[in-house]
């Protein structure tokens, strides 16, 4: 017994194979890779864009004072003033400058 062709078989036979995968179908079949290298090149976009945005902070406000390393840590230091040395020591959030802004330096 043969097997009649049905419409489907006749209709997907008929297209050329250029056009059997198309843009829609090709996205929507892939749009978890497509997401994904979407947000790789963001974050590659991002990370330069905030590489470059550094080089011109630091340029435009370049730092006052020296550095020493010791034991394989670079510090910031500045001296100022006469007599016995007097080490501030700054927290999280705060800069040289606010020591600066408040006359303590």
């Amino acid at each position: 017994m043969t097997q009649k062709p049905n419409e489907k078989s006749h209709q997907h036979a008929e297209q050329p194979a250029s056009s059997k995968a198309s843009w829609p179908a090709t996205i929507k079949h892939n749009k978890g890779w497509l997401a994904g290298g979407s947000g790789a090149a963001a974050l590659a976009a991002l990370a330069l864009f905030n590489r470059a945005s550094t080089k011109r902070a630091e340029a435009d406000c370049p730092p006052t004072g020296h550095f020493v390393e010791v034991d394989g840590v670079t510090l910031h230091y500045v001296d100022r003033g006469e007599g016995p040395a007097v080490v501030l020591l700054h927290g999280n959030g705060v800069m040289l400058q606010d020591f600066e802004v408040s006359g303590v330096l």
